[in-house]
């Protein structure tokens, strides 16, 4: 059974990511989520202006 995680958790975990606080392979082991999961959060929440996620330039970049 697929897990779902609320909006809120997923902007928790991506600006952790993005402030350098969490690699995307920890959040992924926290959540018990394939790693690719954290990435389509990232992708989904910088292009979504309602998500309330700063990305910061270098994570827009891809460097996480």
């Amino acid at each position: 059974m697929p897990k779902y995680y609320d909006r809120d958790t997923k902007v928790a975990y991506v600006q952790q990511i993005d402030e350098g606080k969490l690699k995307a392979s920890q959040a992924a082991r926290d959540l018990g989520v394939a790693e690719q999961t954290i990435y389509n959060w990232i992708k989904e929440l910088r292009t979504d202006p309602k998500a309330g996620c700063r990305i910061s330039k270098e994570a827009r970049k891809g460097k996480q």
